[in-house]
């Protein structure tokens, strides 16, 4: 009896601390887990205003940066790196462009070095590199319009089947998912399948949707082959076995078509449950670090495990779930989306109408009204061949992340939000198999940050003047990129500038003052970083990616057209069109890098309030009966948190603390000529990471450096952040041509801001045919946007 007694406490122990081990290493998995997802990544997505460009035009593009693990912009970054390669991808052309509140846009001029073919456009940041999983976007496009050969299919499929989860079990019912593609990645529909034992009986059968994805279940017996056999609409058939059936093991079945539940069900065999039984298994619910945890104790002579998820506690968009074992070894996975969280916005068109020679449309969005949001549209005639694109702002952001290589149509999947489109969402889950996550790299690699995070440009120098004077101060003027700093000197005559905001091809002019204000020339040396060096070229991964995305498009055969470019002029077959470029603010106060600038002089709007403007630029303005407080909605924070922007009236700064003042309260636009915003603050003359706001008035006068004090010791950088200009709209002698239709931009509108009550407009050049709208967008919560909207003359 004490011996019966003594094994019995001996067995307990034994169970007592197994079972505590595995729980730690389930934790221990748990923690490698979270600290690999601990630093938020970067995942950008670039939209261009078109597809094909002729010699002479320019290509505009708009840059979104997301934070895939909080799921709004990225708000911390402000360089963002911009090249364009050659068909081999190759690099040809680079640019560093400003970042601010998640988004920059930018253009590159198509000059005659361009030859005609195909090229790509690839946007990056610096800190991307850290990570393996490479989350920049890159774009193909071409210029001109090459000989279109058509060559005929090559009938030569790959018929793949995947079981959901990623194993299968003998003597259980396995769900498999399959896929019928071509050499090129593109779908093949299947008409009919049907599934044959060992003996030639057939089992089940199943057809394919439109991109030639299908599933079945099957109960597969032990030492049996099964055989599948698909036939397509062209009569032809293709066919896969199942063979080497697991006798031992674990799989798993989810059902996420269900309105408010996900039912996930573990099932195992009689074999298999007596290694099972009280053992514990977790199951994984998680995405970029977020992850919740579910216990699964197996029972004696139970052989399936149903667990009952509420939509409402899966995370937004795309899950995964994953098996781990007690050692915390991952053995099942498969990927699930939650449409009930959705980060997608929807924008709807209230009215048009023609105002002189232009439209002007008005939208309204369907998100709240109070958070600010900015879109990207181009516009283009309703027939357009010059608009080819496989990805969409919600794709790229929402799915693309988390599956492996080419999608076809990934844009279908957001369009709608039936009952069809979600089932071949799932669809196309399951036959994806794994995510994208590497768990021999969560589990054992240790990430270092050898590129850091960029925030501007960092000037690092020396003086060759062989004494050091404390007296002494080295003065930074730079008239392009309008800059005026005062540089601390080291006792070794060294100096390091950082987050400094400076624009590529600018002057810099530096002088010594002393104590007597006197001014010389010094003799320097210095280095401005990051350059743009040592490129490195596509890879023949990521080319043949890119190929196979624009092989899945359904593109028509786009017709020839004699289309070349006069000097100053581009010429589509009898079509002129002619670049006329706006003329750049004049007199912006130094230190505003990048500001908007407001001139009130003709301003329709006389007895309106200053802060009002203030407001609809992207401010909070809160007033009280004595006080003005003015903050940022867009917080330029690591965290998005408010920060308050440091106000100058007549250069002479009228905000205290955070933000308040109350010479705002009643000035109204009658009273000033100009005022400038700008989002950061660059030249360090205010404590302010809120930008700076100046505003001059009739009565003052605005201060701009005088130059001539200066004794120029004169440079010019081979870097900095690429200018943005300002997208011109052609002049057209004649609109009534095909090459028109199939080619021609009628404009481009990179960066229209939500009003306050969650509208927004703009306008573009009368055409008197259809107008099509291509729409990207994300507002400050990480709601996307992706519209095509039709507009009628």
């Amino acid at each position: 009896m004490k011996t019966y007694s003594l094994y019995i406490y001996m067995l307990l122990t034994y169970i007592t601390i197994q079972a505590t081990y595995a729980q730690k290493q389930v934790d221990s998995t748990l923690i490698k887990y979270e600290n690999f997802f601990s630093t938020p990544q970067e995942t950008l997505y670039t939209q261009i205003n078109k597809s094909i460009y002729f010699n002479g035009e320019e290509l505009w593009f708009k840059t979104y940066i997301y934070n895939t693990k909080q799921q709004q912009p990225y708000i911390a970054t402000t360089n963002v790196i911009a090249t364009l390669y050659n068909s081999v991808g190759e690099p040809i052309l680079s640019k560093t462009f400003y970042a601010q509140n998640g988004s920059t846009h930018g253009n590159f001029l198509i000059d005659s070095t361009f030859s005609v073919g195909k090229y790509y456009l690839k946007t990056t940041t610096e800190f991307m590199k850290n990570f393996d999983n490479d989350r920049s976007y890159t774009t193909s496009f071409t210029i001109g319009v090459p000989d279109t050969k058509q060559t005929s299919d090559i009938n030569s499929y790959d018929f793949q089947l995947l079981p959901e989860g990623g194993h299968i079990l003998s003597d259980v019912n396995n769900t498999f998912g399959c896929k019928l593609i071509n050499t090129h990645g593109k779908g093949i529909p299947i008409e009919n399948a049907y599934v044959t034992d060992s003996n030639g009986k057939t089992i089940t059968s199943f057809k394919s949707n439109e991109f030639g994805m299908g599933k079945f279940k099957l109960h597969l017996q032990p030492n049996t082959t099964y055989k599948i056999t698909a036939k397509l609409y062209d009569d032809s058939t293709v066919t896969k076995q199942i063979t080497n059936i697991p006798e031992r093991g674990v799989i798993m079945n989810v059902e996420n078509i269900l309105e408010n539940q996900t039912i996930v069900t573990l099932s195992t065999n009689k074999k298999t449950i007596k290694d099972l039984y009280n053992k514990v298994y977790t199951l994984l619910i998680h995405k970029e670090g977020a992850v919740t945890s579910i216990e699964i104790p197996f029972q004696k002579n139970e052989l399936s495990y149903m667990i009952n998820i509420p939509k409402e506690k899966l995370l937004s968009g795309i899950n995964i779930l994953t098996l781990l074992d007690e050692q915390g070894n991952p053995l099942l996975e498969r990927i699930i989306y939650n449409n009930q969280k959705n980060k997608i916005s929807g924008i709807k068109k209230l009215w048009s109408r023609k105002e002189n020679d232009s439209i002007r449309v008005y939208f309204k969005t369907t998100q709240s009204q109070n958070i600010n949001a900015s879109y990207s549209v181009s516009v283009l005639p309703a027939n357009t061949k010059a608009y080819n694109f496989n990805n969409s702002i919600i794709s790229t952001y929402l799915l693309a992340p988390y599956v492996k290589g080419s999608i076809e149509n990934p844009n279908y999947y957001f369009k709608n939000n039936d009952r069809k489109t979600l089932y071949d969402l799932d669809l196309l889950l399951l036959t994806q198999g794994w995510s994208s996550y590497n768990w021999d790299d969560i589990f054992n690699k240790d990430l270092q940050f050898k590129y850091p995070f960029e925030s501007g440009f960092t000037l690092a120098g020396t003086l060759e003047n062989p004494k050091h004077n404390a007296n002494n101060k080295l003065v930074l003027f730079s008239n392009k990129s309008n800059l005026l700093l005062e540089i601390p000197l080291k006792e070794d005559n060294s100096f390091l500038v950082d987050r400094l905001f400076i624009k590529d091809s600018s002057d810099l002019n530096f002088t010594i003052s002393n104590k007597s204000n006197k001014n010389k020339i010094p003799k320097i040396n210095y280095t401005l970083s990051p350059s743009l060096k040592n490129l490195e070229s596509l890879s023949n991964k990521q080319l043949e990616q890119l190929n196979n995305q624009n092989q899945l498009l359904n593109n028509e055969a786009i017709p020839t057209t004699k289309a070349f470019i006069l000097k100053d002029a581009i010429a589509l077959d009898a079509v002129t069109v002619t670049a006329e470029k706006k003329e750049t603010p004049m007199d912006m106060p130094v230190g505003m890098f990048d500001a908007k600038h407001y001139n009130f002089k003709d301003s329709p709007n006389e007895f309106g309030f200053v802060k009002d403007i203030i407001q609809n630029y992207g401010y909070k303005v809160v007033t009280s009966s004595d006080n003005v407080l003015v903050l940022s909605r867009r917080g330029l924070t690591g965290t998005g948190q408010a920060t308050y922007p440091t106000i100058f009236l007549d250069d002479v700064q009228i905000t205290e603390g955070q933000g308040e003042n109350n010479q705002l309260l009643n000035l109204r636009i009658n009273e000033v000529t100009d005022m400038f915003i700008s989002r950061h603050n660059v030249t360090q003359i205010a404590n302010s990471s809120g930008g700076i706001i100046k505003i001059y008035t009739k009565k003052g006068k605005s201060t701009i450096v005088n130059k001539s004090i200066f004794n120029r010791n004169k440079f010019v950088t081979n870097t900095g952040f690429g200018e943005q200009k300002k997208y011109y709209t052609p002049k057209y002698n004649t609109t009534q041509t095909e090459a028109f239709d199939n080619f021609a931009p009628l404009n481009w509108e990179p960066d229209i801001d939500r009003t306050h009550n969650g509208s927004f407009t703009f306008r573009f050049p009368y055409y008197y045919k259809d107008v099509k709208l291509f729409i990207e967008g994300m507002d400050s919560y990480g709601n996307l946007i992706h519209e095509e909207i039709t507009v009628n003359p």
